[in-house]
C-alpha cells in the first residue's frame, strides 16, 4: 500500500536493552562493567496529514564489510536479538571512560625495558617542558609519560585506553525535507542493584532527601552516568549506478547527557524504581568520594593533574551544557544513516562503583514537521 500525504511518523519503543555485569576489579568511582546487548522492538504509528512522510529502515550489512545500507523502509522494525555488525555492536565490556578534553600526560612509572615494546605507542618522553616521541628501544635514562591525547579515551588516571561503546545504526527516510524531533524515554530495568557501603564522608548522596552517612549502604541509578553520540550520514541515488553515494561526511551531533534528554526521566518512573523496590540516592559527587578515599581525583574532574592541567568538570560528555532536545534535519528523498553510540562517563558525578550490574532500556520517538 502506498501511503501519501503523512506529515508525521511517531516510533516508539525501541527495546535497546544493555545489561551490565560487574567485573571484580572495580574500586570506587570509575567501576568497570561487563556488557551483553541486545535491541528488539522498534515500533511506529502513523499520524496526521499533510505533505511529508518518514519512514524507517534497519541498517544492514553483509559479514566482513564496511558498507552500510538500508532495508526495507517501513513503519516499524524489530532489531535481531543477537549481536550483528549491520544493527548494534555491544562492546566485551562498558568501562567507565571519558575523552581527553587536551592532551594529558602521566608519569609512565611502570615502563621496563620487557614491556617497552607492548607501551611505546603511547609513550612520549619529557625533556624540561617538552615532550617528543619515545624512540624505537628503551632508554634507562629517558622520562617516559603516557599520553592521551585530545578526543581520545582515557581511564581514571588519563592513561590512554581503547574506548568500549553500545552502538546501533538504523536509516530514516522522508518524502519532503523537515525535520525528525527524537524523544528519548529511558528506563532502568534492574532486577536487583548493587549496593556499596560509604567507606568517606564527602560526596556522597541522599536517599530521600535524607544525606548517606559513612557507612551506609547505598544505590546509584546508573542512567544518570550515560551519555550518547549521534552521528548522522545523509545519502542520495546515483542516477546512473543506482547506488548510494554519501552527500556530505558524518554529521556530528551533539553529545548528549541521557537523562537531559530522556522525556522527564525520574528514578521514580523506572521499572527498577517502582517493580523491584530500588530507592536510588541521588544528589552526589563520585569524583570528590574517589579523592576523599584515594588522595587524588579523577580524570576530567575539578583538581585531576599535575603534569598539564587541572582537566575540566565534565556536563555532558563534551564539556557543554546538557541538550535536552534532538532535531535531526533531513533532505526530502535522502536516505539518512543514523549512527548512535553510548557509553559510561567516568567523570560523571553520578559514577559509583553501585552503577555496575545495572540495566537500562532506551526507546525513541520521532516527530517529523516539514520544513517551511
Amino acid at each position: 500500500m502506498k501511503l501519501k500525504g503523512i506529515s508525521k511518523l511517531v516510533l516508539a519503543g525501541t527495546a535497546l536493552a544493555a545489561t551490565a555485569a560487574t567485573l571484580t576489579t572495580a574500586t570506587y568511582a570509575w567501576y568497570v562493567t561487563n556488557a551483553k546487548v541486545n535491541a528488539t522492538g522498534v515500533q511506529g504509528s502513523v499520524a496526521g496529514a499533510a505533505a511529508g512522510s518518514l519512514f524507517i529502515a534497519p541498517n544492514t550489512r553483509a559479514e566482513n564489510s564496511t558498507t552500510d545500507k538500508p532495508g526495507v523502509y517501513v513503519t516499524k522494525i524489530s532489531l535481531p536479538n543477537a549481536e550483528h555488525t549491520g544493527y548494534y555492536q555491544p562492546a566485551s565490556g562498558l568501562d567507565a571512560q571519558s575523552l581527553a578534553k587536551e592532551d594529558t600526560y602521566v608519569k609512565a612509572d611502570d615502563v621496563t625495558n620487557g614491556n617497552y615494546a607492548g607501551k611505546k605507542a603511547n609513550l612520549v618522553i619529557k625533556d624540561g617542558e617538552n615532550y617528543s616521541a619515545a624512540g624505537e628501544s628503551y632508554d634507562g635514562e629517558a622520562n617516559y609519560y603516557y599520553k592521551t591525547a585530545q578526543g581520545a579515551w582515557g581511564d581514571k588516571d588519563g592513561l590512554p585506553i581503547d574506548g568500549k561503546l553500545l552502538t546501533f545504526k538504523f536509516w530514516l527516510k522522508s518524502s519532503a525535507a523537515g525535520n525528525a524531533a527524537i524523544t528519548l524515554k529511558v528506563d532502568n530495568t534492574t532486577a536487583t542493584a548493587n549496593t556499596q557501603k560509604a567507606l568517606a564522608g564527602t560526596g556522597l548522596p541522599a536517599i530521600n532527601s535524607t544525606d548517606v552517612v559513612q557507612g551506609q549502604s547505598f544505590a546509584v541509578d546508573a542512567v544518570h552516568a550515560l551519555r550518547m553520540k549521534l552521528d548522522k550520514t545523509p545519502y542520495t541515488t546515483n542516477a546512473s549506478t543506482n547506488a548510494l553515494e554519501e552527500k556530505t561526511a558524518s554529521i556530528t551531533h551533539n553529545t548528549y547527557q541521557v537523562d537531559a534528554l530522556a522525556d522527564n526521566y525520574n528514578t521514580a518512573n523506572t521499572t527498577a524504581a517502582t517493580t523491584n523496590g530500588i530507592a536510588f540516592a541521588t544528589g552526589g559527587d563520585a569524583g570528590t568520594y574517589y579523592k576523599a578515599i584515594m588522595g587524588y581525583a579523577p580524570f576530567n574532574t575539578t583538581g585531576f593533574g599535575t603534569e598539564n592541567g587541572t582537566g575540566v568538570s565534565t556536563d555532558n560528555g563534551s564539556g557543554d551544557a546538557p541538550s535536552t532536545t534532538v532535531n535531526v534535519s533531513l533532505g526530502a528523498d535522502e536516505d539518512t544513516l543514523l549512527s548512535f553510540s553510548v557509553w559510561l562517563e567516568g567523570s560523571d558525578a553520578d559514577c559509583f562503583d553501585s552503577c555496575r550490574g545495572q540495566s537500562f532500556k532506551f526507546d525513541f520517538e520521532f516527530n517529523f514537521t516539514v520544513s517551511a
